[in-house]
């Protein structure tokens, strides 16, 4: 539970990889000819983050309920804050360990309908530091906490060295393939890459990652070529992302700021469906038709309810956004 990048993983897994068993037939209807569709649905949902919560003191318990029935609980303190009419106001913590290798806590702030979710990480070998903030709103229905992340930062600072065309971060390394000049610029300037090939699941993937700095600003591109061990098939994910960096002695600094309300939609339109994860760097459409409270998803029937701008869908809820 305090690993929020972690809370959606099986209904995810539900959402996508269970649709795509039945998301290969293309002699379907679309939303045209005829096709029973509920106009309600259309628009792109997002999935809410839903937990249970109690306060007894100083003492914030959060529970998740996962759909295969297992159960995340986390318990936070109170370190300051509060006030108002909503007892969730003020600072949580909950400290995962404390070591001399490092530690790992997370901490939410809560402020009468907003709140920020920050995980921070740090390591004495190899010296890094690690920082996921969240932020959002929520709201409340009895002993249920309703979370709508829509801001995530990242940022993390790590060693790193230049060595002629080799750069290393961390314990990785990238290669120069082109420069953007010399001088007294930032020899950071231009373009390093690496590639890797690994097993993963039955499938071959090589990942061939791009880092495109130029004076503080950062564009990175990952490119994975999947080939089927046995059957030979082949797919291609890319993703992008960007950011800025600072430099301060041998250590780095890297930032990225996504709109974390994208990790997981749902957006219908009058019979085709296109289920986004993970930042969109996995998608898969599929058709629809819809009949009094039931969802026909290529040929899989499931429930679905819609309540004003709620969605309740395979055990999620969903607001349009």
């Amino acid at each position: 539970m305090a690993k929020r990048k972690n809370w959606l993983g099986i209904l995810v897994i539900t959402l996508v990889f269970g649709m795509m068993v039945f998301g290969c037939n293309d002699d379907s209807t679309d939303g045209g000819g005829g096709v029973s569709t509920d106009p309600a649905l259309n628009g792109t949902w997002v999935l809410l983050d839903i937990c249970q919560y109690s306060i007894s003191g100083n003492t914030l318990t959060l529970t998740i309920y996962y759909t295969d029935g297992s159960t995340d609980v986390t318990t936070f303190t109170k370190t300051s804050g509060g006030g108002g009419t909503d007892p969730l106001n003020g600072t949580w913590k909950y400290t995962n360990y404390i070591s001399e290798y490092g530690e790992d806590r997370s901490t939410y702030v809560f402020d009468n309908g907003s709140f920020e979710y920050i995980e921070y990480q740090n390591s004495v070998y190899p010296p890094s530091e690690y920082t996921y903030k969240w932020t959002g709103t929520y709201t409340k229905s009895g002993d249920k906490l309703m979370l709508f992340f829509q801001t995530e930062i990242y940022s993390y600072t790590e060693q790193y060295s230049i060595n002629d065309n080799t750069l290393t971060i961390g314990e990785e390394t990238w290669t120069k393939i082109t420069s953007s000049g010399g001088g007294t610029e930032d020899p950071l300037n231009g373009t390093w890459t690496q590639t890797s090939t690994e097993n993963d699941h039955g499938e071959m993937v090589t990942t061939t990652t791009t880092y495109k700095f130029n004076n503080g600003s950062l564009e990175t591109e990952s490119i994975r070529y999947y080939i089927g061990i046995g059957d030979g098939h082949t797919r291609t994910e890319t993703h992008t992302e960007t950011g800025i960096y600072t430099t301060s002695g041998s250590n780095i600094t890297i930032t990225k700021t996504y709109s974390s309300y994208l990790d997981n939609t749902l957006t219908f339109n009058n019979g085709i469906l296109v289920v986004s994860v993970w930042g969109s760097t996995q998608t898969q459409t599929l058709t629809y038709t819809t009949s009094g409270n039931n969802i026909t998803i290529d040929g899989e029937v499931y429930q679905y309810s819609i309540s004003g701008n709620t969605l309740t869908f395979l055990g999620g809820t969903f607001i349009k956004i």
